[in-house]
């Protein structure tokens, strides 16, 4: 199953699990064989980034999620072996690639190209992907070569159609400022270059050296008082009271799987070694708990697009209910 999916997924399993889905619902071989295999996962995490840049490239239209729903379905009528599903992914990652190559070469651009260990200005979003890593998605695609006179390959690969690209931040400055701005534009600071490690999610890294807001923040109020009521974040009943269209037991249900799977996921990046990861769980669900109901409907929203609902129990109604769901 695509890493979009599994990032959404694997919010149901808890943080022991790698797989794309809930292993504890799995049905079909090709979900339990996923389930036991770890190479199946890391394939399904590396198709993940390339999903993506598809999926931006295309403004995930009508096409390309007609084409991501029978690409999945041939996997699951097709596919009860581990060489089979290997094969799969190797198709599909060639798949979007290309995707998203063709879409960089019917709109490119001399300003879109850029070289690698060359200081870069990029602006993009800010972004948290579902996968855990910080991220800059990008208002133009572009393309990545070796500098002139550098050896082509490996680590110095051309990279054509990046829409997203990951950010590797070294120090607590550059992690607070994309923190507090994540969601907002920004003109970030760079040093470019291939991916080469597990680590690195994107086929081309971003090495920050300076992140520059551009909607900047108002200032908080100095008033001590103010400031707390200000700074106060909503929780999940408060969502779920603001909105009753989505307070059905199965709605309900599994929101608060998908926004507990997201605050665990967000455990893993928090530096704080005072607390246990289920604790800061359950702080980060406390302070914030209705944004990540927000996060969990969106999740959701795709999971009920793509005729997946099903492993959540929901119904054609419920999938109504949760797609009507505008954020204000």
């Amino acid at each position: 199953m695509l890493k979009k999916f599994s990032a959404i997924l694997f919010f149901i399993s808890g943080i022991t699990q790698s797989a794309s889905f809930d292993c504890t619902k799995a049905e079909s071989k090709t979900e339990k064989l996923i389930c036991s295999t770890p190479v199946l996962s890391q394939a399904d995490d590396a198709l993940y980034v390339d999903y993506l840049q598809a999926k931006l490239v295309t403004g995930n239209s009508a096409d390309f999620k007609a084409l991501v729903r029978q690409n999945w379905k041939l996997r699951e009528k097709n596919c009860d072996t581990e060489e089979c599903l290997l094969g799969w992914y190797k198709r599909s990652t060639e798949l979007y690639r290309q995707i998203a190559a063709n879409k960089q070469t019917q709109e490119y651009k001399t300003s879109d190209t850029y070289f690698y260990a060359t200081p870069v200005k990029i602006r993009g979003v800010l972004n948290k992907e579902s996968a855990g890593f910080p991220s800059l998605r990008l208002d133009d695609l572009i393309s990545v070569f070796p500098r002139d006179g550098d050896e082509v390959g490996g680590d110095n690969s051309p990279e054509f159609g990046v829409a997203v690209i990951q950010l590797a931040m070294s120090d607590d400055t550059q992690w607070n400022l994309f923190e507090e701005f994540k969601g907002q534009k920004a003109e970030v600071v760079c040093n470019l270059y291939h991916s080469h490690t597990a680590h690195h999610k994107t086929p081309v890294v971003c090495s920050v050296g300076k992140i520059i807001p551009i909607k900047v923040k108002p200032k908080q109020d100095s008033n001590p008082v103010k400031q707390a009521v200000s700074s106060s974040k909503k929780s999940l009943d408060d969502f779920f009271r603001d909105n009753p269209s989505l307070n059905g037991f199965y709605v309900k249900r599994a929101i608060k799987m998908q926004a507990s799977g997201a605050a665990a996921m967000d455990s893993f990046t928090s530096t704080d070694s005072s607390k246990s990861k289920l604790k800061i769980t359950s702080d980060q669900l406390s302070t914030n708990g209705y944004e990540y109901a927000k996060l969990a409907v969106r999740q959701l929203q795709e999971l009920c697009s793509m005729g997946m609902a099903t492993m959540h129990s929901l119904k054609d109604a419920d999938c109504a209910a949760i797609i009507s769901y505008k954020e204000n």
